[in-house]
């Protein structure tokens, strides 16, 4: 089962949160996949993002709507209320956000993460790859991005490109779980395998 955090600020969403709707889209979008194992952690998400939400009311963007009518300016704000509606699946609204949030603070890589994860949950995948490629550029340590890369590439069928990505992920940040999970579920490894080159045997 993969871990999520969620936040507006100092963290970034991770790309891989859903609901049964979205993981039949996404089967029906992206056919090179191994369906059942993406349709089984798809499950595993929606389960123990159910359980959480009955513990906790997704929030309401109005305290942030206020923060942005009294500074139109404020850039954390925006991606405050972006992440509320991304947690209400309402990803539009967080697109929209997101992209006010990077308009009055562009080098901010998390905006860039999070309207990413917006853009996957839409299986905008293109568009979630250049922002999750664009964060990285603004914060070459920012792991989370890495392991969203590392999802999206996975969802279009490029396995090689997505174990490479997690395993940049855990370069940066060891503990992060979602991308040693994805790394085991594709039967990889965190760390690459050192290459041996076979020599010709001396007589």
């Amino acid at each position: 089962m993969h871990i999520f955090q969620i936040s507006g600020t100092d963290q970034a969403i991770p790309a891989h949160l859903g609901d049964h709707a979205r993981a039949i889209g996404l089967l029906r979008v992206t056919p090179m996949i191994r369906l059942p194992r993406l349709a089984l952690v798809w499950r595993s998400v929606t389960e123990a993002w159910t359980d959480r939400n009955k513990e906790q009311e997704v929030e309401c963007p109005i305290t942030d709507t206020q923060a942005i009518e009294s500074n139109p300016n404020d850039a954390t704000a925006y991606l405050e209320r972006g992440t509320a509606h991304f947690k209400a699946s309402e990803f539009d609204s967080a697109i929209a956000d997101f992209t006010k949030a990077i308009e009055l603070k562009p080098n901010h890589a998390s905006a860039y993460t999070n309207r990413g994860s917006a853009h996957y949950e839409k299986a905008e995948f293109d568009r979630a790859i250049a922002d999750f490629t664009k964060a990285i550029e603004l914060n070459p340590k920012l792991a989370l991005a890495y392991s969203n890369l590392g999802w999206t590439y996975e969802a279009i069928g490029d396995e090689r490109e997505a174990i490479a990505h997690y395993r940049k992920a855990l370069e940066f940040e060891p503990s992060l779980e979602a991308a040693r999970d994805n790394l085991k579920l594709l039967g990889a490894t965190p760390e690459r395998q050192p290459f041996y080159r076979q020599t010709k045997p001396r007589n």
